[in-house]
């Protein structure tokens, strides 16, 4: 029983790891869409102006 218990409480350990790197890997690729759909913005706004 005792060995039952300290499996599962391995397996929300690495479940909780898990969680974090996914989450800290979401937030990382969003910043950088983010980033780069501003940037993109602004370097068309910059190639308008210009061109005017």
């Amino acid at each position: 029983m005792e060995l039952q218990v300290s499996m599962n409480r391995k397996k929300i350990k690495k479940l909780k790891l898990y969680t974090i790197v996914f989450v800290a890997i979401s937030i990382l690729l969003l910043s950088i869409t983010g980033y780069q759909l501003i940037l993109l913005s602004s370097v068309k706004t910059f190639l308008l102006c210009t061109i005017i």
